[in-house]
């Protein structure tokens, strides 16, 4: 008996002491918990979408400042653009202003530049940037031959103390000299721009130009030669040396030193856009020194460096016309009797000759005769701008071409230049407007979704913690509780009975909760099916625009060689060739934009793929559900309590702590999708007015690609007429060069002839010389009964064949000829 009562109290002090272990485990955790809870629920604030787009606006003008020093400039300008048109004025505005017109500056938009600049010196007289706008606008009206309001400018920079004025002002101020024709003054500013300051190559250089302008060409050069002695740092400054090696060579030719040109011509370096010019030149060297053959290397050389220069025809059929002139150098060797077999026979020259000037006829004489067709049919020259600025409209879609020789040529006039520059800039603002529609399209669907709160990291992230909290502390209730209905079993039936139910209810809630992963993931599998679906097809566009790609690289390697093969192409080749790339050129773009919107589609599908609206819906409710039946639970075991002791009690009252904390919790998580709520009513508004703003901004796109078009037509329309006149006189020049080689080659003959004739006639004479005696003797009768050659009775002499020669001393005479048989043979 004692012992089973020992038993008893020692299973007893045990079974208290883990409850205390129990307890006191709960107590630790919730006291964590409590903490926690406290955290997460302070610092809570609503996302300001103004203050973030204030801070957009900052950051595009920062942005701006990083693509401009990066040499971007047409992302400079698309992001300044929209900065420096706020209302009210941003506080930088001289910044944005500025950098927006350097930017146009660089990039070759020069009016529009002077429009910025302009507003800089004249509405920000205060700017660190107001002296740099005053030497860019004196700067255009020199490059734009526009002296408008000039005076004002150089007004302006005057008034600036010396001490203050920037190093480049001297040399701004030389330029323009030099420019209006004041080249003593010009030099004058020129010798005020520092040595081994950023401007100093620049100065001497227009120093040494302004020497040549004045017909000083010993001190240009002395002065070029002392740029070359300099060493070059900057960009700027290598491309000083460069012109000035240009400049060196073009005034020893001038000055009959060809050795000394060519040494100078080759200082330019073969990756340098000048090394096509220098090669050119220096052919002109070796022509005026009368070297052919190394004019012709040369000229050979400058064809294949650039084959699709403009200089092309000129290059080719000045290498006809120096063959022409060594055809000639040779046939006056021959004719000399100093020829060479070594260097060629004239035939093989002029038939080179006749080649390359029929060559440059038939690659030009289509080109030409589309573009008379257009001028005569009055084609409207907008329906070749795709093709010309290599840019499609889907507000003006167009299927015409034209050989590519003639878009090319179109191309590199100035102002269809200034046409692609524009049409290039607005397909950049396009994609920018189609990718922004994408993006708030995205948007919008995150907005609709039911878990909004994870638009906001840091809220999410609170979000997310306290709900794995919550999870937490329901299941220690659940402990806790039960726990607590061990402690009360002396309590009444009745209470128990309510316990139980409660309980199993909240077992129940407790299930269904659990089984909530479940589900969540049968969903999320479901989920993920349609993102691989999606990925899928994305793999398939992507392998499609591979193909795509590789064809129209395929078809600009055909361009490529339609237009450089060596040797070329003949016309109806070209022309085919062309044509086939002309029609496969519009069923590429249509491709290449499906394939955009398909991946488009693609990525929108992918991410309105997701379980969030179900699952979320589940969760809730099924979470709800748990705190009532917990909350039900707690409040049935309230009414037992006593029947537990200190034990129940201490159950009861963690139980209750939790709840609070759980309480706590839910109080967070009602006030973050409050504040995500109204966070997201402000960004809807907002979003709805960029969406109005990109409604205008695309009207106002479409206006300008309508302005754009009409205006590039028209440059186009001209242009048309500007190419057809240099077709034309290539054609003219290459038909001229053929009549030559004609011309030349009748000379030939006819000095062929001339000499026969002369030589003939030599030895004619040297004939009638030696038989003189014979002819004149009348004494000697050796002709009786002959006929005397024609020619002869007239004492013209015969030809070598018909004269009769004395016969040998000791022969016999010969016999009077026969007279001939009418029809016979002499």
């Amino acid at each position: 008996m004692l012992a089973a009562s020992a038993a008893a109290l020692a299973f007893g002090v045990a079974a208290g002491a883990a409850g205390a272990d129990v307890a006191s485990d709960a107590e630790t955790r919730l006291t964590a918990f409590e903490k926690e809870a406290g955290r997460l629920g302070t610092g809570l604030s609503k996302p300001d979408g103004l203050r973030r787009k204030d801070v957009s606006k900052q950051r595009r003008l920062v942005d701006a400042q990083v693509a401009f020093a990066t040499g971007q400039y047409d992302s400079a300008a698309l992001g300044l653009f929209d900065y420096v048109a706020q209302s009210p004025a941003p506080a930088d505005l001289d910044v944005g202003l500025y950098y927006l017109a350097e930017a146009l500056y660089q990039k070759g938009d020069r009016v529009a530049a002077r429009t910025y600049f302009t507003r800089v010196a004249r509405e920000k007289p205060q700017s660190k940037y107001y002296q740099a706008s005053v030497e860019r606008l004196i700067d255009l009206a020199v490059i734009l031959s526009d002296h408008t309001g000039v005076e004002e400018w150089i007004t302006a920079l005057d008034r600036i103390p010396a001490g203050q004025r920037r190093a480049s002002a001297p040399y701004v101020r030389g330029k323009y000299a030099y420019a209006t024709g004041k080249f003593e003054e010009a030099l004058g500013y020129f010798d005020q721009v520092g040595k081994g300051s950023t401007y100093d190559f620049q100065a001497r250089y227009y120093a040494a130009t302004t020497h040549v302008a004045k017909g000083d060409t010993a001190k240009a050069i002395e002065i070029f030669e002392a740029i070359l002695d300099g060493e070059a740092r900057t960009g700027a400054q290598h491309r000083v040396v460069e012109l000035t090696n240009l400049a060196i060579g073009r005034l020893y030719y001038e000055r009959d030193q060809p050795s000394k040109s060519i040494d100078s011509y080759l200082q330019i370096d073969r990756r340098s856009d000048l090394f096509d010019d220098a090669l050119y030149e220096v052919a002109w060297v070796y022509v005026k020194g009368k070297q052919f053959d190394k004019a012709l290397r040369v000229l050979e050389l400058l064809a294949l460096s650039d084959p699709s220069s403009q200089k092309l025809p000129t290059v080719r059929m000045l290498e006809a016309n120096l063959r022409i002139r060594k055809a000639q150098l040779l046939k006056q060797r021959e004719m000399q009797g100093v020829a060479n077999p070594r260097d060629g026979v004239p035939a093989d020259e002029y038939t080179r000759a006749q080649t390359i000037f029929t060559e440059v006829h038939d690659a030009y004489v289509v080109p030409h005769d589309e573009l008379t067709r257009a001028i005569d049919q009055s084609s409207d020259p907008g329906q070749f701008l795709t093709q010309i600025t290599g840019r499609s409209s889907a507000m003006f879609p167009t299927t015409s071409t034209m050989p590519e020789t003639a878009v090319a040529w179109i191309r590199d006039e100035p102002d269809v230049d200034r046409v692609v520059l524009v049409e290039n800039d607005l397909g950049e603002i396009q994609s920018n407007i189609a990718e922004t529609e994408r993006s708030i399209e995205r948007l919008e669907n995150a907005m609709s979704a039911a878990n909004r709160v994870g638009l906001f990291p840091e809220l999410g992230k609170k979000a997310t913690r306290a709900a794995e909290i919550q999870a937490q502390l329901a299941a220690l209730m659940g402990q806790l509780l039960d726990d607590e209905r061990k402690a009360v079993g002396s309590a009444p039936p009745d209470v128990l009975a309510a316990i139980d139910a409660a309980a199993t209810t909240r077992r129940q809630a407790a299930a269904t909760v659990a089984g909530l992963p479940a589900a969540a993931r049968a969903l999320e599998q479901q989920v993920t099916d349609e993102r691989t679906g999606y990925d899928k097809v994305d793999q398939t566009a992507s392998e499609v625009q591979v193909v795509v790609e590789g064809t129209e690289s395929e078809l600009a390697a055909l361009k490529k060689y339609a237009t450089d093969a060596n040797p070329p192409l003949d016309t109806l080749r070209k022309l085919n060739i062309e044509q086939g790339v002309a029609e496969l050129d519009p069923d590429l773009a249509g491709m290449r934009a499906e394939l955009g919107e398909i991946r488009g589609e693609t990525v929108l599908g992918r991410d309105e793929a997701t379980a969030g609206d179900a699952i979320a819906a589940q969760a809730k409710s099924a979470r709800a559900g748990l705190r009532a039946a917990l909350a039900a639970e707690t409040a049935a075991m309230a009414r037992a309590t006593g029947a537990g002791g200190d034990k129940a009690r201490t159950l009861h009252r963690l139980v209750e702590k939790a709840a609070l904390i759980d309480n706590q919790l839910e109080q967070t998580t009602t006030s973050i999708d409050g504040l995500v709520g109204d966070a997201l009513v402000d960004i809807k508004k907002d979003v709805a007015q960029e969406k109005a703003d990109l409604t205008a901004l695309r009207q106002e796109f479409l206006s300008a690609e309508a302005e754009a078009r009409a205006l590039g037509g028209t440059v186009v329309g001209a242009s048309f007429r500007e190419v057809k006149a240099k077709f034309y006189d290539i054609l003219v020049r290459s038909d001229v060069g053929v009549v030559d080689v004609a011309w030349s080659q009748k000379d030939d003959v006819d000095a062929d002839l001339d000499r026969w004739n002369l030589q003939r006639t030599r030895e004619l004479k040297q004939l009638r010389d030696e038989f003189r005696d014979l002819l004149e003797d009348k004494s000697l009768d050796l002709g009786a009964g002959i006929t005397p050659p024609a020619g002869m009775q007239s004492g013209t002499p015969a030809p070598l064949d018909k004269v009769v020669a004395p016969a040998p001393a000791g022969a016999t005479t010969p016999a009077p000829a026969p007279t001939p048989a009418t029809g016979g043979n002499q």
